[in-house]
């Protein structure tokens, strides 16, 4: 059935009933994906009430390509109207993407990704729209405008994760900010459950099957955890700083640079709060000033300026992408270095005082001390961790040969690294056998996944996983609400 509609003009624009026949939906609306139960709502109102808000088109060649209003034409089209209200405006190619782009990507329930591919049409050739002027007319912020733009950089995999809603937006900007490399090493890798990167973590409840086409084994660490991951993973690089996301730093590290010849590698101190760097955010081509080695020297947060202070930049860690002067010079700095000046001039000067040779022998024997035991505890990490695989897969051939026991220092283990689990208690014992201590552990697990703080949504979909039937300790009232429901739902 048709919505009744009175026709008319005002001003540039025409408003008149259009059969669905001659309308057409534009190639060049970014909005993509549309919601499907969203859109089955919208279809039950226009079925009650009919189509309150006419569509804007424009007329071509083909009929009228449809400007906004591509959610109504489509609930239209489920119905089979015959026609329905539209408002026909003559509109050139850009006024036309304006309004396509804009009023289409105002709607609260458009993707992301389609919103970075509107902005991304009216920002590219011919219509090169500023960021500025975009972000103006949608009410939103330039930065904001940008970081969806970048959305577009995600790699195929993150894509698909952000369209299956298996990461947010959150997530889903850090991830856009880093290279496709860095960006397929936080993802991780499928076979490893992705445990082996930094945005997902396994659920609790059921080893990871990498043969299993389900992909509700792992869900996402939370946004900031991710950002915590990336700070200690990800190297800043100095020399290609997004002046959008770090506008502080790369104003700095311009300026330090601003010799023709100067290179931020160079110019720019790079410095870190932690005590040692992982080997994804050390650089072994050149030295990075680790929390001991530097001072900060800009005279902010209590800190002192000082003649020998340079920019330092923050590698990797906590406040990663940082800038502010500091100082390295232990040599000549009696501002931020005065012991070490003043041990370094006394051996210079072949001092030979006895409690000055006494503190001077001290000093530096506490010194390389400290040093030899950085390095040789370096030297076993790097060492430890080229040879974790062999390692590795030295403990499976023996695991596999291990007694089949429950009872022994392997059983004890087991249970150790659940006994600290709060609440988790169970009546099922630990046996003699292998197959004894696994039910027992079990127990162990399955107990506090039930006491969870959100068992009632996740309890019942493990425990069917499981083959476990657990509808008869369930009270009478959840259990005659989940029959109605699916009696409902069929």
């Amino acid at each position: 059935m048709a919505t009744p509609v009175q026709h008319g003009t005002h001003g540039d624009q025409e408003f008149r009933a259009i059969a669905l026949t001659q309308l057409h939906e534009s190639k060049h609306n970014p909005r993509k994906h549309f919601d499907p139960a969203a859109l089955q709502e919208l279809v039950e109102s226009i079925r009650q009430v009919g189509i309150v808000t006419p569509l804007l088109v424009r007329p071509n060649k083909t009929g009228f390509e449809i400007a906004a209003g591509h959610r109504r034409y489509r609930a239209a089209k489920a119905i089979q109207l015959a026609d329905v209200p539209c408002l026909v405006r003559e509109l050139d190619d850009q006024a036309f993407l304006e309004i396509l782009t804009i009023e289409n990507l105002q709607r609260e329930d458009v993707h992301p990704l389609d919103e970075a591919k509107g902005y991304e049409a009216l920002m590219a050739a011919p219509y090169k729209m500023p960021v500025e002027k975009i972000a103006e007319r949608v009410g939103r912020s330039v930065k904001y405008i940008y970081d969806r733009v970048k959305l577009l950089a995600l790699v195929k995999e993150a894509r698909g994760f952000f369209w299956s809603g298996k990461i947010s937006a959150g997530h889903a900007i850090l991830l856009a900010r880093l290279t496709p490399a860095q960006q397929q090493h936080a993802l991780g890798t499928r076979a490893e459950g992705y445990e082996d990167g930094g945005v997902f973590q396994a659920e609790r409840g059921l080893p990871f099957d990498s043969s299993a086409a389900e992909d509700d084994q792992f869900k996402a660490v939370s946004v900031r955890e991710l950002e915590a991951w990336i700070n200690d993973h990800v190297r800043f690089d100095r020399k290609a700083i997004d002046p959008m996301l770090f506008p502080e730093t790369a104003e700095k590290v311009q300026a330090a640079c601003a010799t023709p010849d100067s290179d931020p590698k160079k110019s720019v101190i790079p410095i870190t709060y932690s005590f040692v760097l992982n080997d994804h955010t050390r650089d072994t081509s050149e030295r990075t000033y680790t929390e001991r080695a530097w001072k900060r020297a800009d005279g902010l947060e209590g800190s002192k300026t000082c003649e020998y202070a340079r920019l330092g930049c923050v590698v990797a860690g906590a406040h990663r992408g940082e800038s502010f002067d500091v100082c390295i010079d232990k040599k000549l700095c009696v501002v931020h270095w005065k012991n070490e000046v003043k041990a370094a001039a006394r051996r210079a000067n072949g001092i030979t005082g006895h409690a000055a040779t006494n503190a001077d022998a001290a000093d530096e024997a506490r010194r390389r001390k400290q040093e030899e035991e950085y390095e040789r505890q370096q030297r076993r990490r790097e060492a430890w961790e080229k040879n974790t695989p062999a390692i590795q897969k030295l403990v499976d051939q023996q695991l596999l040969r291990a007694p089949t026991k429950a009872t022994g220092r392997l059983g004890d283990l087991l249970i150790n690294a659940l006994s600290d689990w709060r609440r988790a208690k169970t009546a099922v014992p630990r046996g003699k056998t292998a197959d004894d201590l696994v039910r027992h552990l079990a127990g162990l697990v399955l107990s506090r996944e039930v006491r969870g703080h959100d068992a009632y949504g996740t309890f019942p979909k493990l425990a069917k996983g499981l083959g476990f039937d657990i509808t008869k300790a369930l009270p009478a009232a959840v259990q005659t609400s989940a029959r109605k429901k699916k009696g409902k739902a069929a």
